[in-house]
């Protein structure tokens, strides 16, 4: 995929808002330090139902809030940031969105998606991935139907 460095937090599963505080100086100093065009995340906004992990929507507030704040100079003084502010802002790409605006086909990329997710170790295992990769597929089926795609993912961009 060109990934050149992963970053792990290493908090534990299910009970990421306990940490929030700390996650969210952690994001923040992340953005101010790559600067990132893009960012993907969770829609914080999404329906929760099967695929939106309480881990998940925790990291997707930070996210949000963390670009807004990151292009702020007074309050990256105010929290003793000495970085320029994000600019110009990165767009966030949301993910399982609650009102998506952009559908990407995926066709020639979903097994390459899959292949990356296998790298989750510490969320899958051999035994389970398959009924994980046959969900994934039909949810982008069902995406990629109205478009005329075979397999499709939404998004909700913030710019």
């Amino acid at each position: 995929l060109g990934v050149k460095k992963n970053i792990y937090n290493n908090y534990p599963d299910s009970v990421l808002a306990s940490y929030e505080k700390i996650l969210r100086r952690r994001i923040l100093k992340d953005l101010l330090r790559l600067r990132p065009d893009i960012i993907f995340s969770f829609d914080p906004w999404g329906r929760y139902e099967p695929l939106i992990h309480p881990d998940h929507r925790t990291v997707a507030w930070a996210v949000v809030e963390n670009v807004l704040f990151g292009t702020l100079p007074l309050y990256l003084s105010k929290h003793g940031y000495s970085a320029k502010p994000l600019e110009p802002k990165p767009e966030i790409w949301l993910y399982c969105p609650a009102q998506p605006d952009t559908i990407v086909d995926i066709e020639e990329s979903i097994n390459k998606k899959f292949e990356a997710l296998k790298c989750h170790t510490s969320q899958f295992d051999n035994s389970d991935f398959k009924e994980v990769e046959k969900r994934f597929r039909e949810i982008a089926k069902q995406t990629g139907e109205p478009v005329g795609a075979a397999f499709a993912e939404a998004f909700r961009i913030m710019r």
